[in-house]
C-alpha cells in the first residue's frame, strides 16, 4: 500500500487461522466497520453463527464460530496493535479465555443479569482484560513475528544498532555475485547478523560441530562451524543469537562456488563498541550544535572512557565536509543504546565510522624460518 507506506499481510499466511474464521472476520468488518480493539472484535464475533458442511454426509448445519487457538497467531503477531483501543499482546493472550467465556455465557443467558460468582461485579467484556502481567517486550514481539510469519513486522532486531551493523560489515550480497579475486587463498570478511536453523551434528570421532543459517538485514547465508572452532564458539551458536561473524571467504575451484568459513564468533552487542576506532559526527548547522556538543557529546565522553576517537564534521553547500578531530587524548566508548541516542539528536545530520579490520585466524602451523 504505497499511499499509506504500509504492507497488508494476508490471513492465509497466519498459521492456524482457519478459512472459516478468516472469512467471518472479513465479513463482519465489511458489515460493521473497523474493529475498535480486541474487546470490540470479540463482542462482534464470539457468538457469531456460521454454516458448516459435513464432509461425509454433505449435510449443512449452523454452529458457533470457534474462536480458540486459531486466534493465537493473530494476537502474537500484532493483529490488534493498531486498533483505536490498544491492548498489549501479552495482556490479550492472558485475558482471551476469560473474555471469550464471559461473552459466550452472556450470549446464552436470557436473564437481565449474569451470575458469574460470589462478589464478582464484572459486567462487561472489557472488565476481564488482565493488565497486571508484564507487557510483551519489543524483542519478544519481533521473535514471535519471525517465528510465526517468517518476517519482522513491527521493526527489526538491529534497529538498536542505528546502522552500525551495516557500517561494520565488510561483505554483503549473494555469494554467487561475489566480485572478489578468485585466485586469493582467503578474503577476511566480517558480517553482522542473526543465527537461525541451528543443527548440531557429530563427527566420526564424536566431536560436535554445527550447521546454521545466518541472516543479515538483506541476505541469508548457510555456514558450518567445524569441530575445532565449535569448542571455542559453540556457546554463541543459538537460535536468534545476534552475533558478528569474522569469516574466511574463498572460491572453491572444484565446486565452482564461493564459501564462507567461520573464523570467529562474537556477541554483537558486546563487540560492536570495541570495533569502532573512530566516529565522525556530521552536524546540522541549522540546529543547536553548541548545546549538543556541550550537553550531550562531551558529557558522554566524560562518563564513558574508551578507545574510540571522535571527530566533528559540517556539511557544506556543495556536499563536501569540513572535518576536525578532537584531541587524540579525547577518546570514548559507545554502548549501542547511547550511540543510537546521540545520532538521533536534531543537531546530528549523520555519521561516518572507521573500524578495526576483520579478524584473521592465526596460522595453524608456524611459518618456517
Amino acid at each position: 500500500d504505497p499511499a499509506n507506506n504500509a504492507i497488508h499481510f494476508g490471513f492465509r499466511a497466519l498459521k492456524g487461522l482457519g478459512e472459516k474464521v478468516a472469512q467471518a472476520i472479513i465479513d463482519e468488518r465489511s458489515r460493521g466497520g473497523k474493529y475498535k480493539g480486541f474487546v470490540d472484535f470479540m463482542e462482534r464475533l464470539c457468538t457469531k453463527r456460521i454454516t458448516v458442511k459435513n464432509e461425509e454426509t454433505g449435510e449443512l448445519r449452523e454452529t458457533n464460530l470457534n474462536l480458540g487457538r486459531s486466534l493465537g497467531t493473530l494476537i502474537e503477531t500484532g493483529g490488534f496493535d493498531n486498533c483505536e483501543i490498544y491492548e498489549d499482546r501479552n495482556h490479550i493472550l492472558e485475558s482471551f479465555n476469560a473474555v471469550r467465556d464471559f461473552l459466550q455465557k452472556s450470549g446464552n443467558d436470557d436473564s437481565d443479569t449474569l451470575e458469574l460468582g460470589i462478589m464478582d461485579d464484572r459486567r462487561s467484556a472489557s472488565d476481564f482484560i488482565n493488565r497486571s502481567g508484564k507487557p510483551m517486550s519489543p524483542s519478544e514481539k519481533l521473535r514471535k513475528e519471525k517465528e510465526l510469519l517468517g518476517l519482522y513486522l513491527s521493526g527489526h532486531p538491529f534497529n538498536i544498532y542505528a546502522g552500525l551493523d551495516q557500517a561494520l560489515s565488510t561483505f554483503s550480497g549473494p555469494l554467487e555475485e561475489c566480485k572478489l579475486s578468485k585466485s586469493a587463498k582467503n578474503h577476511q570478511v566480517r558480517i553482522c547478523g542473526i543465527i537461525e536453523d541451528v543443527v548440531i551434528k557429530f563427527t566420526a570421532d564424536n566431536r560436535k560441530f554445527a550447521t546454521f543459517s545466518f541472516e543479515t538485514r538483506k541476505d541469508k547465508y548457510g555456514l558450518v562451524c567445524f569441530a575445532s572452532d565449535f569448542l571455542e564458539y559453540g556457546e554463541y551458536i543459538k537460535e536468534g543469537a545476534q552475533v558478528i561473524l569474522d569469516c574466511e571467504l574463498r572460491y572453491r575451484e572444484r565446486q565452482e562456488e564461493w564459501s564462507l568459513q567461520v573464523a570467529r564468533i562474537s556477541q554483537m552487542r558486546d563487540q560492536v563498541p570495541r570495533l569502532l576506532k573512530k566516529v565522525v559526527f556530521v552536524l546540522n548547522p541549522e540546529e543547536d550544535v553548541p548545546s549538543f556538543i556541550e550537553n550531550k557529546l562531551l558529557r558522554h565522553i566524560s562518563e564513558n572512557s574508551g578507545g574510540t576517537r571522535i571527530a566533528l564534521a559540517q556539511r557544506q553547500p556543495d556536499g563536501s565536509l569540513i572535518e576536525a578531530d578532537l584531541p587524540e587524548h579525547v577518546q570514548t566508548f559507545f554502548p549501542v543504546e547511547k550511540f543510537a541516542a546521540l545520532i538521533k539528536e536534531p543537531a546530528v545530520f549523520g555519521y561516518r565510522i572507521s573500524a578495526s579490520a576483520p579478524y584473521r585466524r592465526p596460522p595453524r602451523f608456524p611459518m618456517k624460518q
